[in-house]
Order: structure tokens, then C-alpha cells, then sequence
């Protein structure tokens, strides 16, 4: 399925969870949408407190989607997110590859989930060298 390994844990120790993720999947498959967005929004915002169903996963993420936000928004919660996560840069500095994706969740977080993960990722990645 193309799951980032940081998320398997996660995602894989309860079968509703799993039931969950193959409906996002197929869902995104047949409606032609970004399934790394939907799954990091899933993972991210807590699910079992905003979406009974992945449908309504889905119908958040296009309200969301549907909100442009422009890349100088993107670029400073990404460098908010580094200023106020010196330990977590630090870490990932040093080697620790997974402390990216703490980083993306937390910008994610900040961005109330309006901003584009792949972005994020390309912003902090091209600052964190």
C-alpha cells in the first residue's frame, strides 16, 4: 500500500484501524486523491475523535484542501516549527531520519491541517541541511 514505516505501528495494531486505512485507500484510489495527505491527516489529527467513517475523513480533507494557502504561509510555520523544536531538530540533524516526521506533524498541526505535507516536507528538509 505504500505506507511510510513511521506510520505502521501505528496503523497496525488494531484491525480497525487496518479496515479504516484499505477503505482510505480504495476511496483515494476510485476519487483520484493524494492518499500520503489522507493517511498523514489520519495519522496526525487523532481520528478516532473526528471521523466515524473514511468518508468523513474525506470530506474534511477537501474542505481543507479547498482552502489555498500560499507557500509563504507554508515557509513560516516551518520555520516557526524549527525555532520552537530545537531538540527535535537536533535529532534529526544527528542522524535520526524518523524526527522528520515529528516535524511535519507539528507543522501540520500549526497549519491546522491546511498545509500540503509534501511541501512541508520539501521546506524542512531544504532547511534542515
Amino acid at each position: 500500500m505504500g505506507i511510510r514505516t513511521d506510520y505502521v505501528d501505528i496503523l497496525f495494531l488494531d484491525t480497525a484501524k487496518v479496515d479504516f486505512v484499505k477503505s482510505l485507500k480504495e476511496i483515494s484510489r476510485n476519487d483520484k486523491l493524494d492518499f500520503d495527505n489522507l493517511l498523514s491527516m489520519y495519522v496526525n489529527k487523532r481520528p478516532e475523535d473526528k471521523w466515524k467513517t473514511p468518508k468523513d475523513l474525506v470530506k474534511q480533507y477537501l474542505i481543507i484542501k479547498k482552502s489555498v494557502v500560499k507557500e509563504e504561509d507554508v515557509e513560516a510555520w516551518v520555520e516557526k516549527v524549527i525555532k520552537e523544536n530545537p531538540k527535535v531538530v537536533a535529532d534529526y540533524k544527528s542522524g535520526k531520519g524518523a524526527a522528520i516526521s515529528v516535524l511535519i506533524g507539528i507543522t501540520m498541526k500549526e497549519s491546522n491541517g491546511k498545509a500540503d505535507a509534501k511541501v512541508v516536507t520539501k521546506l524542512l528538509t531544504e532547511k534542515l541541511k
